[in-house]
């Protein structure tokens, strides 16, 4: 036969070589056109990243924009603005992760006597920012805390005696307690790690187990050690509340350590647990999906920013809030209506694909929350002292008297009948039981208009009950 393609003595050789001929035309076609989007992609990707504060500039200035500068702060300049001061202190948890927490100072406290310590651990995706953000506020040079309300005129509110402003972690401080803030491995800032590089799938191997077994343990141990107290008090919301609850079951002598603990929206089971958005996939590939391959979750930390700043211009505010509440239920009418970009640059943070798949695990568990299961005999072996199947978290061996719990009765992340289950299985009473009324959404908690009189002022009276006033 003749060579096939260069010169052809059938018909059937002629059609067999323009096949190949053809093949062969499309595969480089298709590798030029690989390479071309690929240096495309890297172009637009150096363009976005060397642009990016000329973006949000040109989006600040664009018309129909009102910018809050507490959009884009951090957590050390949100504090600062308020007339406040910060310490910042790195804690390794003993595994090479490096946690931050960030203690703030009331320059104007005069108390002779060690402040109580309380420390405020933020949920799912959130960081410490969380706590700082509901209003815009001073504290004067007199120590009194104000905050300005967006919906009457930007009227002083002063957080005395009936009126409790909204930012709690303010609040704390302002009335003397010894304010520290909680941020989580993977959140913006812990991305720290003594040997493993950030962008490997070795640092974003850690599931809810890891964030309770040693960051939470080694910052319990880490406040007690600063402020030389044998207890320390602790508020946590949603994740924050289920990592307490998860070491007092596990760890039952850190009941000695706790006093009290208060959990807002008290995730542990979560039978009910509506996703929003996440309901759009199947879970169980969802949930395999995260698990293989452990990343950053999400990875595009910079594309959340640049949608926060649009969020403040008025044609996208409401789909900013559509957003918002497709996610965790948050309701546009017990919000700031300009304070909505402020919310999102800090609902979307950053944990691990791992995190997200713990949480799916337990919601396809029937709600019953349980450690990590790697779907691997041995590994679960390796981790569990022989086990093959992951443990439960059980919520009967918690011991301690001084749990209060805070939720919502239309709360999308934590329902009624898990809320009772709870209840139910605890073999000890509630120090205080509180339910919300029905105009407050899961993260409404904590950025609700009425944060102030429904959740920080009962969670004051809470910790008076264990510390005099100060």
């Amino acid at each position: 036969m003749a060579n096939i393609g260069v010169e052809c003595e059938k018909s059937s050789d002629c059609k067999i070589g323009n096949k190949f001929s053809y093949l062969s035309s499309c595969k480089k076609c298709c590798f030029v056109v690989t390479i071309l989007l690929a240096i495309l992609s890297l172009i637009l990707t150096f363009m976005f990243i060397f642009f990016f504060d000329f973006l949000i500039k040109i989006i600040n200035l664009a018309p129909g924009t009102t910018h809050l500068n507490d959009t884009n702060r951090n957590i050390f300049e949100l504090i600062e603005s308020r007339g406040f001061q910060y310490e910042s202190h790195f804690l390794n948890t003993g595994n090479g992760y490096i946690i931050q927490l960030v203690r703030i100072i009331n320059p104007y406290s005069s108390s002779d006597i060690l402040p109580p310590p309380v420390f405020l651990q933020h949920g799912f995706q959130t960081n410490g920012n969380q706590w700082l953000i509901n209003r815009n506020g001073y504290l004067d040079t007199n120590g009194d805390y104000y905050e300005m309300d967006p919906d009457n005129n930007d009227e002083l509110i002063i957080d005395k005696n009936e009126s409790t402003c909204s930012s709690l972690g303010f609040v704390l401080a302002n009335r003397g307690y010894d304010v520290w803030l909680g941020n989580y491995r993977g959140s913006i800032y812990s991305t720290n790690h003594t040997t493993l590089d950030i962008h490997s799938a070795e640092f974003w191997s850690f599931s809810i187990d890891n964030l309770v077994d040693e960051d939470l343990k080694s910052t319990i141990d880490y406040v007690r050690n600063m402020t030389n107290r044998k207890s320390i008090s602790y508020v946590g919301h949603s994740q924050g509340a289920f990592m307490m609850f998860a070491l007092l079951a596990k760890h039952p002598e850190y009941s000695d350590y706790i006093r009290p603990f208060i959990a807002l929206a008290p995730v542990f089971y979560m039978s009910k647990m509506e996703l929003g958005l996440m309901n759009l996939f199947p879970m169980s590939l969802m949930e395999k999906l995260l698990r293989i391959y452990p990343r950053e979750f999400p990875m595009f930390r910079k594309l959340i920013i640049l949608l926060s700043n649009c969020c403040e211009n008025i044609l996208y505010n409401r789909i900013c809030f559509a957003y918002l509440h497709l996610l965790n239920g948050y309701r546009y009418e017990e919000s700031y209506k300009d304070r909505v970009g402020i919310y999102v640059n800090n609902i979307v943070t950053g944990s691990s694909s791992w995190n997200v798949a713990h949480f799916l695990q337990i919601i396809m568990a029937n709600g019953q929350p349980r450690h990590f299961d790697f779907f691997d005999d041995q590994l679960n072996g390796q981790h569990y002292d022989g086990r093959i199947r992951a443990p439960e978290y059980n919520a009967s061996n918690i011991r301690s008297q001084h749990i209060a719990i805070v939720y919502s009765p239309i709360d999308k992340l934590n329902a009624m009948v898990d809320i009772e289950k709870l209840k139910s299985t605890l073999n000890v009473k509630l120090m205080d039981d509180y339910m919300l009324p029905e105009n407050v959404s899961h993260i409404g908690m904590i950025w609700s208009k009425d944060a102030g009189q429904l959740i920080n002022k009962r969670i004051v009276q809470i910790l008076t009950r264990y510390y005099n006033e100060p």
